[in-house]
């Protein structure tokens, strides 16, 4: 699932999720799903000196796990350039993996609110809620999604693990599904499926 004009890819980043081996394996170390979505969404040149060096500088800083020093960083460039989403999305993801998850939120729902252009952005937001304790709101997102054309297999499977820990089996079931039909035969998409039609309630 392609994330950004410049090639980041969100598969890239949910790849350090580890792989669950059975149904009690399911739940999400969705800390680490907050700090991998942080490194995406960086565009292409854009034509202001200052902000494309923030955002370079930015990048460095995230894949440093320097999360504190990068926000400072996206705030200026944010100040800079505040029509650009992707600077507002990505400091939305630093400040909430600094532990900053109310001033993040705010950030990221705006930036995905309009349109930030991010595949999968929206994923990143419902997954930052459920990880700061924003639960409800978060079922409520993961309720709300489809399956887009872009969504591959492993992003779809990874959307059904972040529903299922939401506690939201239905869209799991979904994402289990659109999955399977595009890696037929998946044994973990299989049974990350049973186990979400299982707490369907029917």
């Amino acid at each position: 699932m392609s994330l950004t004009t410049s090639g980041a890819t969100v598969d890239l980043l949910l790849r350090a999720l580890r792989r669950p081996t059975s149904a009690r394996d399911l739940a999400i170390p969705a800390a680490v799903l907050i700090a991998a979505a942080a490194l995406t969404a960086w565009p292409l040149r854009i034509d202001s000196g200052r902000y494309d060096e923030r955002l370079r500088l930015s990048k460095v800083l995230m894949n440093r796990g320097d999360y504190g020093e990068a926000a400072l960083v996206l705030e200026d460039a944010h100040r800079l350039q505040p029509q650009h989403t992707v600077a507002e999305f990505n400091l939305g993801m630093a400040l909430a993996a600094q532990g900053r998850a109310q001033e993040g939120l705010a950030h990221l729902r705006h930036a995905v609110a309009a349109g930030v252009p991010v595949k999968g952005a929206r994923y990143a937001l419902a997954s930052t809620l459920q990880a700061t304790g924003e639960h409800d709101e978060a079922v409520r997102l993961l309720r709300s999604y489809q399956p887009q054309p872009e969504d591959d297999a492993m992003s779809c499977f990874q959307v059904a693990l972040l529903a299922m820990d939401a506690g939201a089996p239905d869209a799991a079931a979904r994402y289990a599904r659109r999955a399977l039909e595009l890696r037929p035969g998946w044994p973990e998409a299989q049974r990350v499926l049973a186990e979400a039609t299982s707490r369907t309630p029917r």
